[in-house]
């Protein structure tokens, strides 16, 4: 019979979720586990604001300086990126640039990445960008190419990691972790929160000889 499932609305009541305006913090005196509301937003805003000064600290000793309107973008981007970088210097050597070549080849490049343009798109008689980028369309693709067929891997090398020669991409990733690191995570203090996608975790369950995640990117 239908009737003999009718509920009451203070009947229902007892099976809904409260509105949010009745959630409170959860406090257990048996059970460790805490749940609360915004702690956790809140957690993470004063670690984003300790990052930012420590990066903001860390740069200003790298690049020797003191005002406080420094870094600049232009300072940053340099440290990073700039022809004379570790990152710089690894690409003109790797990829056979000078620096003129390199900065233009990063150029195009920032250009391309930004408007999420393709070579056909960037190149094309009719593009609106073709008129703002510093390197041809052969050159640059000439680029992309040793980046792709330099210090390649064979199909066997690829499950002898013990015995292959390193290659481009992984020498420039970890040349790209060490020196984030040197901003972000060398000489903090207190606690960091770190998250590891499933990659990371496999490759710190896997090296033995290697048990800091700190040396993972995060």
């Amino acid at each position: 019979d239908l009737n003999d499932c009718y509920l009451s609305q203070t009947e229902l009541d007892q099976f809904s979720s409260p509105s949010s305006e009745k959630w409170q913090d959860f406090l257990s005196n048996e059970n460790e586990a805490v749940i609360t509301m915004d702690s956790a937003r809140e957690t993470q805003w004063k670690q984003a604001k300790e990052e930012f000064e420590h990066v903001m600290k860390t740069l200003k000793e790298l690049l020797s300086v003191e005002d406080p309107n420094t870094p600049t973008l232009e300072q940053i981007v340099d440290f990073f990126l700039g022809p004379h970088s570790k990152i710089g210097n690894f690409l003109r050597e790797e990829l056979e640039l000078d620096e003129k070549s390199y900065l233009e080849f990063l150029s195009t490049y920032c250009i391309q990445a930004a408007y999420r343009a393709s070579f056909t798109q960037l190149f094309h008689e009719k593009s609106l960008l073709k008129d703002h980028i510093r390197m041809t369309e052969d050159d640059y693709i000439q680029v992309w190419r040793t980046m792709a067929q330099k210090k390649r891997m064979s199909a066997i090398d690829m499950t002898r990691t013990g015995r292959r020669e390193e290659p481009l991409w992984q020498m420039l990733e970890r040349i790209v972790n060490g020196v984030l690191r040197s901003v972000s995570i060398s000489g903090r203090v207190g606690k960091i929160a770190v998250a590891l996608d499933d990659d990371k975790i496999w490759m710190n369950i896997s090296n033995a000889n290697s048990t800091d995640l700190f040396n993972l990117k995060y």
